[in-house]
């Protein structure tokens, strides 16, 4: 399965940029081909096994709310043949990649790799899968300035979720990907700095 890219802490001033809402919780993988339809789950690294047995919560929500039924016809419409969604699996109370087994999590679509193709550009991932109640929400479409990185920071942005935001630019060659950094609001990360204590290792890992 194709693992989703590291995503940059580095802001790139100045060009125009979508900017969706990131929720704080697990990378989740489905694979979808157009024989099989939706057929292998995996984690960030790996399948989807019983080392993180929470996790395993995420195929039944995909199941128990028929969200292939949603997600099949578009892929389809699209004549795609071989594809990886990738969810965030969060809860109310997840944090830093730990969740309460004793609360509902959901999951949120975030990206769409297409085989040989690459990941969605931002605006065709919002114009195909944006009106679906589970996908990431867009915040945002304009240049990344100051001042809107001052309101993610101060977690002001309209529609954010607490932890912060993720910027993907619109690729001007479509055979080149999007760049894409990520952005938290201030008291997220002074949480997760209360959370990791003097491991800066940690930190620097989780942030």
């Amino acid at each position: 399965m194709k693992s989703y890219p590291s995503i940059s802490n580095r802001p790139v001033k100045g060009v125009e940029c979508y900017v969706f809402g990131k929720e704080d919780g697990s990378n989740l993988r489905l694979e979808w081909n157009v024989k099989k339809g939706f057929h292998r789950w995996g984690r960030r690294n790996g399948l989807l096994d019983d080392s993180n047995p929470i996790l395993k919560r995420g195929p039944q929500i995909f199941e128990t709310q028929k969200m292939g039924d949603l997600l099949g016809p578009i892929l389809k419409a699209q004549k795609y043949q071989d594809v990886t969604l990738y969810f965030e699996f969060h809860g109310p109370n997840s944090f830093a990649g730990c969740h309460d087994e004793n609360e509902q999590q959901v999951l949120t679509l975030f990206d769409i790799d297409v085989k040989n193709k690459g990941m969605l550009p931002p605006h065709d991932f919002h114009k195909l899968f944006g009106s679906l109640y589970f996908s990431q929400k867009l915040l945002y479409v304009g240049n990344w300035t100051e001042e809107l990185a001052q309101r993610i920071w101060d977690g002001k942005l309209e529609g954010m979720p607490f932890e912060g935001v993720v910027a993907k630019t619109k690729p001007e060659n479509p055979r080149k990907p999007s760049l894409m950094w990520k952005f938290k609001s201030e008291a997220w990360l002074q949480r997760l700095r209360v959370k990791c204590g003097d491991n800066q290792k940690l930190f620097e890992m989780l942030v």
